[in-house]
């Protein structure tokens, strides 16, 4: 049986086939609703799909209007919002529900028509990209708004993960999408490169290369990315992507970092990454982290065979007044340092010491490190404990999120007797702020043995004016018993 669309103002029903193959079953669709499969034709129909923007305010008066005495302003109000399209569908399948009768049916047949050009709108745009028609990738991304461009790409993406726009992996889109990556519009740059990633193949390397050598930033950083999709070429690679590591914009530098853990394998890579550690240039598109703080993280994929020079590299870096450094080195020292009793020795010193930052952002990183080393960081608690005593009364955000931070580490480390005495006062105190005291109550339950001051505090718990506090206790105690 066929399911039908109603296809705006085209004025035609659109059959839906669920068992149409997915390339027959788009042209079908389109042909049902009297739409030519012309390039022309169906960029249009991918332009109108992606309707008309229009303030929030402005939508909400037109809705409003649909209900309106006079049968003028209905219509006009009914035309405006069929015209908005698809950008409207939330407000209206909301006033599809309206108790006016008037309002309540107009709105449920724009409804119908904004969804049936959506669907029609997707189908001319997978028409377009499965079958490269000329020029349609470079069309389709000049459409004017960002998420519509985003959209049809991420549909392209879908369609190449199932193998069914093996076209886009030829040589002449290939070429399209790559010019692509220098979009003004970040999303559409991101969602170019997520769909070259997906078609990109092995004799494409040397377009890549060339991309390496654009006097667009975008594009040079997009090649980077790209080099991941080659490991099979780590010399060649690897040796491109050291050169991007000098190149004189931060984006490209910080990108080249990045992805060089994932040719970890070269010979002279660990050297390369740690030679970025002193970059301290700032990238805005990445929340102004540095080419440093990136290099820190890449330096958490080298082998075993490179992980004492990594971490001596990455020890000093912690103390770095530069905070992204700082914070990257210290989650770094720390996924190191749980790979062997060795480094996690290495490395405990430092976290340990990091605790006391004046920076409380860098003293929450470093018990986050102490965290990830799991067992081998037990030592660290009376550190831990110092931290905390101290914390708890900083009522700054900063210094209730290092608080959550210790609490949590120490749940998960598994505390010994001697922290019963604060976290017995920190759950107890009606002052504290209601999270941390269920995370007191949290790793009081952690404490191996379950003495009994730490089962006396619960139990007091249990009686905490605050909800949430009592629940949390309660749960503690079962869980203690079960």
């Amino acid at each position: 049986m066929l399911r039908y669309l109603l296809a705006g103002s085209f004025g035609l029903l659109v059959p839906v086939v669920a068992a149409s193959p997915w390339a027959d079953f788009d042209k079908g669709s389109l042909r049902a609703a009297g739409v030519g499969l012309e390039a022309e034709t169906l960029l249009r129909l991918v332009e109108r799909a992606g309707g008309k923007a229009l303030p929030p305010a402005r939508v909400r008066a037109l809705i409003v209007q649909l209900g309106d005495d006079s049968f003028e302003k209905r219509e006009a109000a009914s035309a405006a919002l069929e015209e908005v399209g698809p950008t409207a569908l939330e407000a209206l399948r909301a006033a599809a529900k309206s108790d006016d009768p008037e309002t309540s049916n107009r709105a449920g047949r724009l409804v119908e028509r904004a969804e049936a050009v959506t669907v029609l709108g997707t189908r001319a745009a997978r028409v377009l990209l499965r079958e490269v028609k000329s020029g349609s990738v470079r069309r389709l991304l000049a459409l004017p708004e960002a998420e519509r461009r985003v959209g049809w790409l991420g549909d392209a993406y879908l369609m190449a993960s199932q193998g069914e726009a093996k076209g886009l992996g030829g040589p002449a889109p290939r070429r399209e999408l790559m010019a692509a990556l220098g979009h003004p519009d970040a999303a559409t740059r991101a969602g170019v490169l997520r769909l070259l990633g997906e078609v990109i193949r092995g004799d494409s390397f040397g377009d890549v290369l060339r991309l390496t050598w654009s006097e667009d930033r975008h594009v040079r950083a997009s090649a980077a990315q790209l080099l991941m999709r080659h490991k099979n070429r780590q010399e060649e690679g690897f040796k491109h992507l050291v050169r991007l590591l000098k190149d004189k914009e931060a984006l490209v530098r910080y990108e080249a970092a990045q992805c060089l853990r994932g040719f970890c394998a070269a010979r002279g890579a660990t050297r390369a990454i740690i030679g970025a550690l002193g970059d301290t240039a700032k990238v805005s598109e990445y929340r102004d982290e540095s080419v440093g703080s990136v290099a820190a993280d890449s330096l958490t994929f080298v082998g075993d065979e490179a992980a004492d020079e990594a971490m001596a590299a990455l020890i000093p870096c912690t103390r770095s007044p530069e905070q992204a450094l700082a914070r990257s080195a210290l989650v770094a020292v720390g996924l190191l340092g749980k790979r062997s009793d060795r480094l996690a020795k290495t490395a405990l010193p430092h976290l340990v010491k990091m605790l006391e930052a004046p920076d409380l952002a860098v003293a929450q990183q470093a018990a986050s490190a102490i965290w990830l080393l799991g067992q081998r960081g037990r030592t660290a608690e009376p550190a831990l404990l110092r931290a905390l005593a101290t914390a708890r009364s900083d009522a700054s955000k900063a210094g209730r999120f290092f608080t959550e931070r210790i609490l949590s580490t120490l749940r998960d480390l598994g505390p010994t007797p001697e922290a019963v005495p604060l976290l017995a006062r920190i759950l107890s105190s009606e002052a504290n702020d209601p999270q941390q005291r269920s995370s007191a109550a949290d790793a009081l339950g952690t404490i191996v043995g379950s003495p009994p001051a730490a089962i006396k505090a619960l139990e007091a718990g249990t009686k905490a004016k605050d909800e949430s506090v009592r629940n949390r206790c309660l749960f503690v105690l079962k869980r203690m018993k079960s």
